[in-house]
């Protein structure tokens, strides 16, 4: 009985995505983070999918692997003029900037998910390479099922020619402590961090917000 009980708990632990809005009051993810989001969402920008695992538990909480926390919210710009203004903003207040194309970048997501393209050994050059630059979220897992937002040959799964500006980024944990978990993958100037900002591309009026912490 206890071992059934325990599988059971063990198993709701897992953070779960949501697609839909979830009441901002509810995530584990600092505001400060992410504020820039509503400073440019206006009746000029149409929500077209929002998905996140950011919502807080009351439950007890046993990390069995290592997870990631984010919010992913995409709109629509309803004419260029928006779009080439947010655009602008951003890029104005970006610190990194990164073409989803091309390497010189990498990205942080869930042990489960991102083991589906690379090995434990590939992924620990492959972030001792990059310690000195802002970690990007992998949309892979996010965006498979959307293909509109969705390119498998790209390293974070966003599609080519799209640009990628990381907004702010540190190497602080920043969630409640319940969730912290250290991945043996990650040296140890990555071992926990945040990293936020938009991604776009030029000949469509998409704008995707993305906030992740780890």
């Amino acid at each position: 009985m206890a071992i059934v009980c325990l599988n059971s708990c063990t198993s709701s632990q897992q953070k779960n995505n949501v697609i839909g809005q979830l009441p901002e009051e509810s995530y584990i993810i600092p505001d400060t983070l992410y504020s820039f989001f509503s400073e440019h969402l206006n009746n000029k920008s149409k929500p077209i999918t929002y998905v996140t695992n950011a919502g807080d538990t009351d439950l007890p909480y046993f990390a069995e692997e290592f997870a990631v926390t984010f919010i992913v919210k995409v709109y629509m710009c309803r004419n260029t003029s928006c779009f080439a203004s947010i655009k602008r903003d951003f890029t104005d207040n970006k610190t990194h900037e990164f073409k989803s194309e091309e390497g010189g970048y990498f990205v942080i997501g869930s042990e489960r998910d991102i083991l589906n393209g690379y090995d434990t050994l590939s992924l620990k050059e492959q972030y001792m390479n990059h310690q000195n630059i802002p970690l990007v979220l992998n949309f892979h897992e996010i965006f498979k099922e959307k293909q509109d937002f969705y390119d498998k040959t790209t390293v974070c799964g966003l599609p080519k020619d799209y640009e990628i500006l990381v907004i702010k980024s540190g190497n602080e944990y920043v969630l409640p402590e319940k969730y912290k978990y250290n991945w043996s993958v990650l040296p140890d100037k990555l071992k926990h961090g945040y990293s936020s900002g938009v991604a776009f591309n030029k000949t469509e009026p998409y704008i995707i917000y993305w906030v992740v912490a780890w």
